[in-house]
């Protein structure tokens, strides 16, 4: 029954949008934010990047939800893959913390999402509806309890200005690298280089002294190539941080000091 809900559901969206087109450059793009459940007064950030493959028509779209959404330990990003067209997009994925997750939107700017079994003690499912445009996305979402009940929340994202990262050299290199950035100490800005062998995908993350990530400069697809980033550290305390990189099996990490 649940099956046959879930593709009631996704025909729902694209049948009820077909009378605006949608335009994959809107939801295209890094996005950060907060979550944030009413129920409980619990919050955190989150992170969700999106790529479009315009030749084959289909997109990938990583979902990162910082914290204890569902209780227990931080979930590992959860990544959705699907086909898109003139009238919207339909992703799905599964995670262990999540279960089965269906995300889709509209050409009139209607987002709506589902988990319909997920995976953990006392939680039946989850819904969420809202809405995005080219810079923001704003969802609602109502966590269902197996003994009766609801909790609810929000998702507010804006999306990042077109990424800083800038590809220096065709050349491929022999294998990945990751370089101390320089200036070290800055105060603001620092340059972050890296190296990749082969297309990947690349996430460029910073983490505080406790281990705390404060922020995400990179997760997309990167094709084979040497890289630069400009990282504004503005809205952060001096301090000593870390940089991380994963591309592939290659796993990476390196000390910077912001000194204001």
């Amino acid at each position: 029954m649940k099956l046959l809900n879930t593709f009631l559901f996704v025909l729902v969206v694209f049948t009820s949008s077909v009378l605006a087109q949608f335009n994959p450059d809107d939801f295209e793009g890094f996005w950060r934010g907060t979550w944030f459940n009413n129920t409980f007064g619990s919050t955190d950030s989150s992170f969700l990047s999106v790529t479009f493959d315009r030749g084959a028509g289909t997109l990938e779209a990583v979902l990162d939800l910082e914290g204890s959404v569902f209780g227990g330990s931080d979930p590992d990003p959860v990544t959705l893959t699907g086909s898109y067209s003139s009238i919207g997009f339909s992703a799905t994925g599964n995670s262990p913390t999540y279960g089965d997750m269906i995300l889709s939107g509209d050409g009139s700017g209607n987002m709506m999402g589902r988990m319909p079994d997920v995976p953990n003690p006392g939680i039946d499912s989850t819904t969420l509806m809202g809405t995005f445009n080219s810079t923001n996305i704003d969802l609602t979402y109502i966590v269902y309890f197996t003994g009766g009940g609801t909790a609810d929340g929000v998702i507010n994202m804006v999306k990042d200005p077109a990424s800083s990262v800038e590809k220096e050299s065709d050349i491929v290199p022999d294998g990945f690298a990751l370089e101390q950035n320089f200036p070290n100490p800055f105060n603001p800005s620092t340059t972050i280089q890296f190296s990749i062998s082969k297309q990947s995908f690349v996430t460029l993350e910073i983490y505080n002294s406790l281990g705390e990530k404060v922020d995400v400069l990179i997760a997309e697809e990167l094709n084979a190539g040497k890289y630069k980033f400009n990282w504004n550290a503005e809205n952060l305390t001096s301090g000593t941080y870390y940089y991380s990189i994963t591309a592939d099996n290659f796993r990476q990490a390196k000390k910077l000091i912001l000194l204001r």
